[in-house]
């Protein structure tokens, strides 16, 4: 385990990461996390606990940890060894890029009308793939190709919000 000023970070968390995340901890920046396999450089499509401001937990080992907002005193551990990507959501600014980093490709489309027969108001998908790969993954689904498109945007990172 790595220190950096009081803060505990795995051993794997590049020297980049660890020195973005106590910037932001310290100017109390919110940001937008992208984690994933840093062998491959693929980005996992997560869209859950990846916003907020950074703190770190109490105990012996103070780990960093995502805070949701100003009022939160608490927040999950971060995988700080996973992370790929970090984008400031204030003014989008790019902080850190994994030199491998592969966000893979979305596409929305209409499924077909068997594919979702017992919920009929889901007009849209959303897919996801990487590039080196063939095989499309449906990720999420939709009421309307507007709600579809502001997810994509976020899981890209120009949105900073749904």
């Amino acid at each position: 385990m790595q220190v950096v000023r009081g803060t505990s970070y795995h051993d794997d968390t590049a020297s980049d990461v660890t020195r973005v995340l106590e910037q932001a901890r310290l100017n109390k920046w919110r940001l937008r996390l992208f984690l994933g396999d840093r062998e491959t450089g693929r980005v996992w499509p997560e869209e859950h606990d990846v916003i907020g401001r950074i703190g770190r937990s109490w105990g012996p080992a103070k780990v960093p940890i995502l805070l949701h907002n100003r009022r939160s005193t608490g927040g999950g551990a971060i995988l700080d060894h996973c992370i790929l990507r970090i984008v400031r959501t204030r003014d989008k600014r790019e902080l850190y890029k994994h030199p491998e980093c592969n966000m893979g490709i979305f596409r929305t489309d209409q499924p077909s009308e068997t594919m979702f027969p017992e919920a009929p108001d889901l007009k849209v998908r959303v897919c996801h793939k990487y590039e080196s790969s063939e095989e499309w993954n449906n990720v999420a689904n939709f009421t309307t190709w507007k709600k579809a498109d502001h997810y994509t945007s976020f899981m890209v990172g120009k949105r900073m919000c749904h």
